[in-house]
């Protein structure tokens, strides 16, 4: 069960680094005290870092975002 949780963080991360860039998962990083201090919607943000809403709100979990 734990291997396939850590196999598809992997697959998530992998697929935003593929479709977005490389530097994809750092804007979702640099972004996200924007998004926790309400001055932009999750929809906001995602739009400003140009990845898809789902691709963001996935890629957040994945990163444990939505626990800090």
């Amino acid at each position: 069960m734990i291997a396939t949780a850590v196999e598809t963080e992997s697959e998530t991360l992998d697929y935003l680094v593929n479709t977005y860039g490389q530097d994809s998962i750092d804007a979702i990083l640099d972004i996200w005290d924007a998004v926790e201090d309400g001055e932009l919607t999750y929809r906001e943000a995602s739009a400003t870092v140009e990845i898809e809403h789902v691709d963001f709100l996935r890629g957040a979990s994945e990163l444990g975002l939505f626990e800090r």
